[in-house]
């Protein structure tokens, strides 16, 4: 099973794996659904945090600013309407 291999994969920490199933995810994949089921349980403590504001607002001054952007597993995805 294709979906199977993709999540122990993605368990394994292959990032060609983790980059497919983001894609899958954002693409309404039918096996969408069962690899977040999977990779859930897996994911730890981590926070989501949303900074919005209109264009020019200053979003990514905050987050490079901000303690959290240098912390270790740190993370920053932006997208545009």
């Amino acid at each position: 099973m294709e979906s199977q291999r993709l999540i122990e994969r993605v368990l394994a920490g292959d990032a060609r794996a983790v980059a497919r199933a983001i894609s899958k995810v954002e693409d309404g994949a039918a096996d969408a659904a069962e690899l977040m089921r999977a990779v859930f349980p897996h994911t730890g403590r981590g926070l989501v945090v949303g900074i919005t504001g209109s264009p020019g607002a200053g979003k990514s001054s905050l987050w490079t600013s901000s303690p959290a952007s240098t912390a270790r597993g740190a993370s920053a995805s932006a997208s545009s309407p």
